[in-house]
This record gives C-alpha cells, sequence and structure tokens, in this order.
C-alpha cells in the first residue's frame, strides 16, 4: 500500500488498532508484512492471485518499470509513447499474471 492506495486506506484485510496512525491512516509497515504473508483473511484463507485483471497506474515513474514503487514488466509487446523520464509523471495499463506479475501492454508519459 504505498502512494494513493495508502492515502486512501484502500485495505481488505483483518486489522487491529494497533495498525492505525492517530489520523486513521494505515501503518505501511503492516500493510507490506500482511500483503507479504498473503493477504490472508481473518481465518488465514490467503488472497486468490487475481490473474487476467486489467490494471491501469498513473502516478511518478520512480524506476525503469516502476510508478510509485509498484514494478511492472516492460517486453517486446509492450507499446511505449513518449517514453516517461524517472521522476516525471507515468501511466501503465497491463495485466496481472499468473505469477502475480504485472505484464505492461501500454506505458506512457502523463
Amino acid at each position: 500500500m504505498r502512494g494513493a492506495a495508502l492515502a486512501l486506506g484502500l485495505l481488505a484485510g483483518p486489522l487491529g488498532a494497533q495498525d492505525f496512525d492517530a489520523r486513521g491512516a494505515i501503518y505501511s509497515l503492516n500493510a507490506d508484512a500482511w500483503i507479504a504473508q498473503g493477504a490472508p483473511d481473518a481465518d488465514g484463507v490467503l488472497a486468490p492471485n487475481p490473474t487476467g485483471a486489467r490494471i491501469r497506474l498513473r502516478g511518478t515513474l520512480t524506476g525503469e518499470a516502476e510508478i510509485d514503487g509498484a514494478g511492472f514488466v516492460l517486453d517486446s509487446g509492450t507499446r511505449v509513447d513518449d517514453r516517461p523520464r524517472i521522476g516525471g509523471p507515468a501511466e501503465m495499463r497491463g495485466e496481472v499474471q499468473p505469477d502475480g506479475s504485472v505484464r505492461a501492454e501500454r506505458f506512457r508519459d502523463r
């Protein structure tokens, strides 16, 4: 949970009072640990991989294939328009792969 996702408090897992700061924002460290554990629900059932889900990220390019810290895969099938620069605005549209990675179908400067 980073960037806008953290600010909006989007999280679908069991949390306790210790997981929130005084403003009600989710502590990123606890959210990262929960996700690393497979995002289990209250019964310990791991979240399913959303293979085939469509993803669109908009934000700041923080690495060659990373927007606001969220990585994705660029390959020869990725349509690249006006390649964004690191530190600048970017948009990526892609699809979740069976291994949980996101393959970019379109990548562009915003």
